[in-house]
C-alpha cells in the first residue's frame, strides 16, 4: 500500500476548483488545467508519458 498526499480524480471534462484551492504550489492555467492539453493524439500520448514519469519519480521519493 502507498501513502499519498493528494489524489486527483479525473472524471468529466471540467476542472475542479477545489483542487487549485487546496493544493499549495500546484500550477494551473486560467481554465484550471494542471497539465496542458495537446493538439493531437500523438502529442497527448507524449504528455501522458511525461505525466506518468513525473508521478513515478515523485512516488519513488
Amino acid at each position: 500500500m502507498r501513502v499519498v498526499d493528494t489524489v486527483i480524480v479525473a472524471i468529466g471534462n471540467d476542472s475542479n476548483p477545489l483542487i487549485r484551492q487546496t493544493t499549495p504550489g500546484l500550477a494551473t492555467n486560467k481554465r484550471g488545467n494542471i497539465v496542458l492539453g495537446a493538439a493531437t493524439v500523438i502529442l497527448a500520448k507524449g504528455e501522458g508519458r511525461k505525466a506518468a514519469a513525473a508521478m513515478n519519480e515523485m512516488l519513488a521519493m
